[in-house]
Protein backbone atom coordinates (compact mmCIF):
# COMPACT_ATOMS: atom_id res chain seq x y z
CA UNK A 1 0.00 0.00 0.00
CA UNK A 2 1.14 3.55 -0.62
CA UNK A 3 -0.45 6.60 0.58
CA UNK A 4 -1.54 9.16 -2.05
CA UNK A 5 -3.73 12.51 -2.51
CA UNK A 6 -6.81 11.08 -3.75
CA UNK A 7 -8.20 14.96 -4.31
CA UNK A 8 -5.43 15.88 -6.57
CA UNK A 9 -6.06 12.66 -8.94
CA UNK A 10 -9.73 13.13 -9.21
CA UNK A 11 -8.81 16.77 -9.94
CA UNK A 12 -6.46 15.55 -12.73
CA UNK A 13 -8.83 13.42 -14.77
CA UNK A 14 -10.33 16.68 -15.55
CA UNK A 15 -7.99 19.68 -15.04
CA UNK A 16 -5.92 21.39 -18.18
CA UNK A 17 -3.40 19.73 -18.14
CA UNK A 18 -3.87 15.89 -17.29
CA UNK A 19 -4.16 15.09 -21.65
CA UNK A 20 -7.65 13.48 -21.16
CA UNK A 21 -9.06 14.01 -24.23
CA UNK A 22 -5.80 13.13 -26.11
CA UNK A 23 -5.58 9.72 -23.92
CA UNK A 24 -9.35 9.55 -24.87
CA UNK A 25 -8.38 10.12 -28.51
CA UNK A 26 -5.60 7.43 -28.83
CA UNK A 27 -7.41 4.81 -26.83
CA UNK A 28 -10.36 4.92 -29.32
CA UNK A 29 -7.99 4.80 -31.98
CA UNK A 30 -5.86 1.68 -30.15
CA UNK A 31 -9.94 -0.14 -29.71
CA UNK A 32 -10.28 0.70 -33.25
CA UNK A 33 -12.94 3.28 -32.76
CA UNK A 34 -12.67 5.27 -35.38
CA UNK A 35 -15.40 7.22 -37.74
CA UNK A 36 -14.00 4.27 -40.25
CA UNK A 37 -16.14 2.12 -37.75
CA UNK A 38 -19.08 4.24 -38.12
CA UNK A 39 -18.45 5.31 -34.22
CA UNK A 40 -19.52 8.98 -33.38
CA UNK A 41 -16.40 10.38 -32.06
CA UNK A 42 -18.42 12.62 -29.66
CA UNK A 43 -20.18 9.68 -28.03
CA UNK A 44 -17.03 7.39 -27.02
CA UNK A 45 -15.79 11.13 -25.16
CA UNK A 46 -18.94 11.25 -23.47
CA UNK A 47 -18.89 7.85 -22.34
CA UNK A 48 -15.29 7.99 -21.66
CA UNK A 49 -16.14 11.03 -19.55
CA UNK A 50 -18.71 9.37 -17.52
CA UNK A 51 -16.39 6.61 -16.70
CA UNK A 52 -13.72 8.81 -15.26
CA UNK A 53 -16.63 10.30 -13.65
CA UNK A 54 -17.41 6.71 -11.86
CA UNK A 55 -13.75 6.19 -11.23
CA UNK A 56 -13.52 9.78 -9.21
CA UNK A 57 -16.65 8.02 -7.46
CA UNK A 58 -14.66 4.79 -6.56
CA UNK A 59 -11.81 6.86 -5.79
CA UNK A 60 -14.68 9.04 -2.87
CA UNK A 61 -15.69 6.55 -1.19
CA UNK A 62 -12.44 4.81 -0.36
CA UNK A 63 -11.70 4.33 3.18
CA UNK A 64 -9.06 6.79 4.33
CA UNK A 65 -5.63 4.94 4.26
CA UNK A 66 -4.40 6.83 7.17
CA UNK A 67 -5.62 9.75 9.18
CA UNK A 68 -3.10 11.85 10.55
CA UNK A 69 -5.52 13.76 12.64
CA UNK A 70 -6.66 10.92 14.71
CA UNK A 71 -2.43 9.08 14.88
CA UNK A 72 -1.80 12.73 16.43
CA UNK A 73 -4.76 12.68 18.82
CA UNK A 74 -3.37 9.06 20.31
CA UNK A 75 0.07 10.16 20.52
CA UNK A 76 -1.11 12.66 22.39
CA UNK A 77 -3.45 10.90 24.71
CA UNK A 78 -0.70 8.14 25.03
CA UNK A 79 2.20 10.79 26.34
CA UNK A 80 3.11 11.28 29.73
CA UNK A 81 5.05 14.02 31.90
CA UNK A 82 8.74 13.01 32.59
CA UNK A 83 11.56 14.76 33.56
CA UNK A 84 14.36 12.31 32.00
CA UNK A 85 17.49 12.27 34.32
CA UNK A 86 19.99 15.10 33.27
CA UNK A 87 17.52 17.26 31.68
CA UNK A 88 16.44 20.35 33.09
CA UNK A 89 12.68 20.73 31.66
CA UNK A 90 9.72 18.39 31.84
CA UNK A 91 8.94 17.10 28.54
CA UNK A 92 5.57 14.55 27.26
CA UNK A 93 6.84 11.17 25.69
CA UNK A 94 5.44 8.57 24.08
CA UNK A 95 7.21 4.88 24.44
CA UNK A 96 8.52 3.86 20.81
CA UNK A 97 6.45 0.69 21.25
CA UNK A 98 3.09 2.85 21.85
CA UNK A 99 4.02 5.19 19.02
CA UNK A 100 5.06 2.20 16.37
CA UNK A 101 1.45 0.53 17.34
CA UNK A 102 -0.41 3.71 16.99
CA UNK A 103 1.27 4.40 13.59
CA UNK A 104 1.14 0.57 12.24
CA UNK A 105 -2.94 1.14 13.01
CA UNK A 106 -2.75 3.93 10.46
CA UNK A 107 -5.03 5.84 12.81
CA UNK A 108 -7.71 4.49 11.62
CA UNK A 109 -7.81 1.66 14.82
CA UNK A 110 -8.98 3.46 18.55
CA UNK A 111 -5.93 2.06 20.82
Amino acid sequence: MRLIDADSVKDFFFSETSGTEETISDLAEKHNLTYLNDVNEDEVMSFAKDLLEAVQNVIETEPTAYDPDTVMKQLEDRSTLAKPVGWTKQYEIVTLKDAIEIVKGRGLDKC
